[in-house]
């Protein structure tokens, strides 16, 4: 797509946000605790607010910086061999949640969902020395695995549709081939299904 301002290119790029993991992290940390609270809001806000401190808005900061020193060019970490040191940082923030989270007695649900993340960061580490792993198809992945455990395979089938949106967007504005966004795709899928089955979840 060589015209950065075209209407196509224009919409891939709002889709690409609009499904960047940043955003779909939070919409399944909400889901997954709110679930796992069954609905009680003031432990599923102090378990979200935790949560997504220490997964996202900390790594977040962590890119943010490391766009500024040089060590990555953009927020994406589009190229591969600058992804190691983002997987590592991942893990670590991982296993903090987990320790902090299980010391407050989070729902279990939560804490498959984290040790889900943990699973699939060390497999992406390892399929990284090779090939590049889409992080959008990763998360979008583990969002369709998620729904099917826990609201059914209709609304994985409509997870699935926005999974091939957000993966040929990336694909349209040169960032991961099909292969790429496939690969994330299965390894998050499996990963997180895999995971939670392991915590004795299964499909409603």
């Amino acid at each position: 797509m060589s015209n950065n301002r075209s209407p196509l290119h224009i919409f891939a790029k709002t889709i690409t946000w609009i499904t960047s993991p940043y955003v779909v992290s939070v919409l399944i940390i909400s889901s997954v605790t709110m679930h796992g609270t069954r609905g009680d809001i003031s432990r599923s806000v102090l378990y979200i607010a935790i949560t997504v401190l220490i997964m996202i808005l900390l790594p977040l900061i962590y890119v943010i910086f490391s766009m500024r020193s040089g060590r990555v060019t953009d927020v994406h970490i589009r190229i591969r061999e600058q992804r190691y040191h983002y997987y590592a940082i991942g893990g670590a923030f991982a296993i903090l949640s987990i320790l902090t989270l299980f010391l407050l007695k989070a729902p279990k649900e939560l804490i498959a969902l984290l040790v889900s993340v943990l699973v699939g960061a060390g497999i992406g580490a390892f399929m990284n020395r090779r090939a590049k792993v889409s992080a959008h198809g990763g998360t979008l992945g583990a969002a369709v695995g998620i729904v099917f455990l826990f609201f059914g395979p209709v609304a994985s089938l409509a997870a699935t549709v926005v999974l091939v949106i957000s993966g040929w967007s990336r694909v349209a504005l040169g960032e991961h081939t099909p292969k790429e966004i496939a690969a994330g795709a299965i390894v998050g899928c499996v990963a997180t299904t895999a995971v939670f089955l392991a915590f004795g979840f299964r499909p409603t």
